[in-house]
């Protein structure tokens, strides 16, 4: 299918959006970088599927009742899911200050036990708690990475030099809690690639590394177990490259970002995350390995 697109069967990358019948027959394809280019090239498949024959817009009988594990299945359903936005921010700290345009967005998943470890054991006011070890591992070295100009490489746990995030509960009111966060990571890739064998081993060695400092705050429902606001943000200073996130060398450094959020509700919501295939590497049994 994708040899028929835009790249025409070459050997390098498939990047794109492709669209497609139920029957494979492929409408339209592109490298659309721009929305309005996308929601273009969009039509152009709305357009040629109104025109084929009923017979050719049908799925092939064969694919009929069969099932394809996707890594949404595993998307944490009573847990807590995040938007997360990234993106380089000035030098000297002023919001003000103009910065390059583009940013990035990825997603984290945590299971409900997950979720509740972001928590103090004990829900009273002036409670205070720390984040498992290896569940800040997760979000740190997975999702704290540089890839606001294209695919970063994550960290592994080694990588991890020192780092914590912190809870106070702020307030409970009739099993509504306010709770804070604040914390910090630091972490140092040398180079060597330490995660095993995975669609992520890069061409070369990258030594890069980041160190943050995190904030948040959030409100939490006991009765339900869900978080009903939730925002976290690391800012702080990057250094180094990696194969596809658009830096010139290992010592290009900046400042950046990240704000995690909750997803909004809608088709998007279930996007999984990047390196959601390393989860199981960090702990989280409950995702489903395909």
């Amino acid at each position: 299918m994708a040899d028929g697109g835009h790249y025409q069967g070459s050997e390098g990358t498939r990047q794109g959006i492709y669209v497609l019948s139920p029957s494979g027959r492929l409408l339209a394809s592109g490298n659309a970088l721009r929305p309005g280019e996308a929601l273009a090239l969009m039509d152009r498949g709305l357009n040629a599927w109104k025109v084929l024959p009923w017979a050719a817009r049908e799925l092939d009988p064969r694919a009929r009742g069969t099932q394809v594990a996707r890594w949404e299945d595993s998307f944490p359903e009573a847990g807590l899911a995040l938007r997360i936005t990234l993106r380089e921010l000035p030098a000297n700290g002023d919001p003000s200050s103009d910065r390059r345009p583009p940013a990035n967005r990825n997603h984290a998943w945590f299971s409900r036990d997950d979720a509740r470890a972001f928590l103090p054991e004990q829900l009273a006011a002036g409670e205070r708690g720390t984040l498992p070890h290896e569940l800040f591992a997760r979000l740190a070295c997975l999702h704290l990475v540089d890839a606001v100009h294209g695919q970063g490489l994550p960290f592994a746990p080694e990588e991890l030099e020192a780092g914590e995030l912190s809870s106070k509960i702020l307030e409970n009111e009739a099993g509504r809690l306010r709770v804070s966060f604040d914390g910090f990571v630091r972490m140092v890739a040398k180079g060597p690639w330490l995660l095993g064998a995975n669609d992520w081993v890069p061409n070369a060695e990258y030594p890069r590394s980041i160190a943050l400092k995190l904030a948040g705050t959030a409100s939490y429902d006991t009765a339900t177990e869900r978080f009903t606001s939730f925002e976290l943000i690391a800012v702080g200073h990057r250094r180094g490259r990696t194969q596809f996130n658009g830096r010139s060398g290992p010592d290009d450094a900046g400042e950046m970002g990240f704000v995690f959020e909750l997803v909004r509700e809608g088709p998007s919501s279930k996007v999984s995350p990047s390196f959601v295939d390393l989860y199981r590497k960090f702990g989280a049994t409950w995702v489903t390995d395909i």
